[in-house]
């Protein structure tokens, strides 16, 4: 939907984010720890960052609370311009992974996926995420 000056005249939209931050969300710092090291492997666009955040004292808090707990780790990182000119991408990686024990070590970020045309020979979940984001 197109915004208008006060003299009714249409005003460009906003130019897209150009920074991208990554939050990886995990049940515990067991998790966390094996997302940090995963995301260190990646290579990412310019201008990326990354953290993983685990759930606070190791309690389960869900992915409501989880988002709220990644989005202030954002804050943290990032101080008062957090959302200048950033997209934020939560991945909501923790959790038992009970319908897919083999994701339960590192979560379900790290989910393997068929593509077409096959890359050598899946993809990865957080890879497939981040070109929505490029």
């Amino acid at each position: 939907m197109a915004s208008y000056a006060s003299d009714g005249r249409a005003t460009p939209p906003p130019p897209p984010a150009t920074k991208l931050l990554v939050v990886v969300t995990a049940a515990n710092e067991l998790q966390a720890t094996s997302a940090r090291i995963e995301l260190a492997k990646r290579s990412l666009p310019a201008h990326t960052k990354t953290i993983a955040v685990a759930d606070p004292a190791g309690r389960r808090i869900g992915s409501g609370g989880g988002t709220l707990n990644a989005l202030k780790a954002a804050h943290d990182l990032l101080g008062d311009a957090w959302l200048d000119n950033r997209l934020i991408l939560i991945i909501h990686s923790g959790g038992d992974s009970q319908r897919a024990p083999s994701q339960s070590v590192c979560g379900k970020a790290w989910s393997l996926l068929p593509t077409v045309p096959p890359k050598a020979p899946v993809d990865l979940l957080i890879e497939q995420l981040l070109k929505l984001c490029a």
